[in-house]
């Protein structure tokens, strides 16, 4: 689905993709004390006994507070349990990857690490090495 947006140079509507949209953090549209503020309209509207119109009680802004409070909290747990998960997979992979090289080097040491045995494990045979050949030392002459 497509947005249509205002854009700041022209005043000309553009329109931008809703998928490239979900992976970005949009940014905040409003104070980094947003909280204690909050709570100070919410004290003050019961100080003075202010009531604009029925969304906007003192009762309504702090249980939307501790409504937000219950998310953050839920938010900070799911984040604490995929940390978790992450670093159990990382732990499993390199299980995994020990015990994988560990069933390769037994294959070397008792068929060796030129069978076929080897090489189906994902092994470079010996023979497959490519060999260095010497080359003959240059001799430096003296042209003085």
């Amino acid at each position: 689905m497509a947005d249509q947006q205002p854009n700041k140079k022209n005043d000309k509507l553009i329109t931008t993709n809703q998928s490239s949209l979900s992976n970005t953090i949009l940014p905040k549209n409003y104070p980094t004390d947003w909280q204690s503020q909050i709570k100070q309209i919410v004290g003050g509207m019961l100080k003075y006994n202010i009531k604009i119109d029925d969304e906007r009680t003192p009762e309504i802004l702090q249980s939307r507070l501790d409504n937000l409070d219950d998310l953050d909290k839920q938010v900070l747990s799911l984040e604490n349990q995929l940390a978790e998960l992450r670093e159990n997979r990382q732990k499993q992979r390199i299980e995994l990857w020990a015990l994988g090289t560990s069933v390769r080097r037994a294959v070397a040491g008792i068929y060796g690490n030129n069978s076929l045995a080897y090489e189906s494990l994902g092994g470079k045979r010996a023979s497959e090495y490519k060999r260095n050949v010497k080359s003959p030392a240059k001799v430096k002459t003296d042209k003085a």
